[in-house]
């Protein structure tokens, strides 16, 4: 399994990098690879690239997956 590490900066108005104001948000779980229990799946983007990922967290694994 490859590991990706997730650094979770946005960026201000400036452009500088700041750590983010976290917002309530609505999710659609999915089901985890591993264990078969629903894990939380994110949307989420690097600073600077405009295109988006999904990630998911399992809480049962307590693993971090990617969308392939």
């Amino acid at each position: 399994m490859v590991e990706k590490i997730l650094s979770f900066k946005v960026k201000d108005s400036n452009g500088s990098m700041k750590n983010p104001r976290w917002v309530k948000a609505k999710t659609q779980n999915d089901t985890c690879p591993q264990c078969a229990n629903k894990m939380v799946v994110i949307m989420g983007a690097n600073p600077g690239q405009e295109g988006h990922f999904l990630y998911a967290f399992c809480f049962h694994c307590e693993d971090v997956f990617i969308a392939e």
